[in-house]
C-alpha cells in the first residue's frame, strides 16, 4: 500500500500483451496511456460521470513519472491509486502510485491539469463545484525523489 496517508481511489488496470516490449516489461510510454486512464475513470467516480459540465475542458501542462522497477505483464490487473496533491486558481495536481499484480511499487507519477479557456487558448479560473469535488481527494505529494 501507499507510503503516504492519503485516501487515494483504487483504479484496476488490465494490461495487455501488446503493452510489453522487446525487454518483457511493460514499455515505459504505455505508463502514460495507463495514467491517463486512471485519471479518466477517477474523475468519472469523483464527478458521478459529470465531470466535463462541473470542470470543464482541462488540459495537461506536465506530466512526471518515476520509474521504480519495470512492470510486468500479468493477467491479473495492475492498480494505480490515485489523488489530488494540490488545487490551485486554474490548475491542480494528480499523484499516482502504480501497483503491479503482486502488489509492489513500479511507478510514482504527478500530472498538473489546467482548466482551459479552448476560444482563447488561455487558462481560466476552476469552478467552485469543481474545486470542492478536487478537494475532498487531497492528499499530500508522492514521495518522489
Amino acid at each position: 500500500m501507499s507510503d503516504s496517508e492519503n485516501n487515494p481511489t483504487a483504479i484496476e488496470l488490465q494490461l495487455r500483451w501488446g503493452d510489453m516490449d522487446p525487454l518483457n516489461h511493460v514499455n515505459n510510454v504505455q505508463f502514460a496511456r495507463l495514467l491517463e486512464e486512471t485519471r479518466v475513470r477517477a474523475m468519472d467516480l469523483w464527478f458521478d460521470g459529470d465531470s466535463r459540465a462541473v470542470l470543464g475542458p482541462i488540459l495537461i501542462a506536465r506530466q512526471d513519472i518515476e520509474y521504480v522497477r519495470p512492470l510486468h505483464y500479468s493477467p491479473d490487473p495492475a492498480k494505480v491509486l490515485i489523488w489530488v496533491s494540490r488545487v490551485g486558481e486554474s490548475s491542480f495536481t494528480f499523484d499516482y502510485e502504480m501497483l503491479d499484480a503482486w502488489g509492489k511499487r513500479v511507478a510514482l507519477a504527478k500530472t498538473v491539469c489546467v482548466a482551459a479557456d479552448l476560444e482563447t487558448e488561455s487558462a481560466r479560473a476552476i469552478p467552485d463545484g469543481a474545486k470542492r469535488v478536487l478537494n475532498a481527494h487531497l492528499g499530500d505529494p508522492a514521495p518522489m525523489r
